[in-house]
């Protein structure tokens, strides 16, 4: 009965080890997903506002295309 108890424990003591070493590795993966978010964030941001300077681009197109009303 003392080796079942005994064996019992190192298992215990195993699934305790690899449940520290998952919850490292979760706690690592979630800062990386929250420095990514950030990024994808801080691309979005730059993206509209690249798409904002095309549209207002081509509404200056837009004028310098048409003829000046004298034509």
């Amino acid at each position: 009965m003392d080796r079942g108890i005994s064996l019992m424990i190192e298992k215990l003591e195993s699934l305790e080890v690899i449940i520290a070493h998952h919850d490292k590795i979760m706690s690592e993966m979630n800062e990386v997903i929250v420095s990514q978010w950030k990024k994808i964030d801080a691309f979005e941001k730059k993206l509209m506002e690249l798409h904002e300077d095309i549209n207002s681009m081509n509404g200056v197109q837009e004028l310098r295309d048409q003829r000046p009303p004298h034509y």
